[in-house]
């Protein structure tokens, strides 16, 4: 868009503004602007343009996929997280109840435990059980995942907690086609649709093991390209 020196001057004002907007009562200054006397006042503007413009915060929306579940939950930990120091009882099981949930959209989110446990740990030096808080907030993980992890025990032939897709994962990314060549880094579909020894009679944990075990022999055989 092509706007005219005073319609881009005017566009500029109310991006400032909308940037730096403060607190409501706060003062204009001498040029009538809003007056930002701390400039964290402007984080959840810059906050929100940033999520605007992110596309992985918000392209599978659309889609069936885990990524906006993931982090709506993501947004609510850091919600709990932030909310009160130190953190209490409440708080703190919340957190963890949270971290639970986030593994249970995204496997790889089980890491936010040892994570939230240690800030808990952190926060609670002041108190004479410093061990409490993030015992609480391993709990409270572990609590949200056990009914699923004893579900998938009990159905699979091989042993599954979370989730088979970390065999398609690994193969997909450690096969010769996401190693070499133009697609280097990448995931390959075809690496786990055309994978060997996959047979239609196999269940979804049988599989899992089957391509975990093709894809960690292609990254032995490649380790050289591995870090490229």
């Amino acid at each position: 868009i092509r706007l005219p020196v005073s319609g881009a001057r005017l566009m500029a004002t109310a991006m400032r503004m909308a940037v730096f907007s403060p607190l409501p009562g706060d003062p204009p200054d001498e040029r009538g602007m809003p007056a930002v006397e701390d400039p964290r006042q402007a984080a959840p503007t810059w906050a929100g343009l940033l999520a605007g413009v992110y596309p992985n915060l918000w392209v599978s929306d659309g889609l069936v996929m885990s990524e906006s579940v993931s982090v709506f939950v993501i947004c609510a930990l850091l919600l709990v997280l932030l909310g009160e120091l130190p953190l209490g009882s409440r708080s703190l099981l919340l957190a963890g109840a949270l971290v639970g949930l986030a593994a249970l959209a995204r496997s790889e989110l089980v890491l936010l435990a040892p994570l939230v446990a240690l800030l808990a740990w952190r926060d609670g030096r002041e108190q004479p059980a410093r061990w409490k808080p993030p015992a609480l907030v391993l709990v409270a993980s572990v609590a949200t995942l056990l009914p699923w992890a004893a579900f998938n025990l009990a159905r699979f032939e091989d042993p599954v907690v979370l989730t088979t897709n970390d065999g398609a994962a690994l193969l997909g990314s450690y096969c010769s086609p996401s190693l070499r060549g133009e697609n280097t880094g990448t995931w390959s579909l075809f690496c786990v649709l055309d994978a060997p020894n996959i047979t239609p009679d196999m269940d979804p944990s049988e599989r899992s093991t089957e391509y975990r075990r093709q894809g960690l022999a292609s990254a032995r055989d490649n380790v050289e390209r591995i870090p490229i």
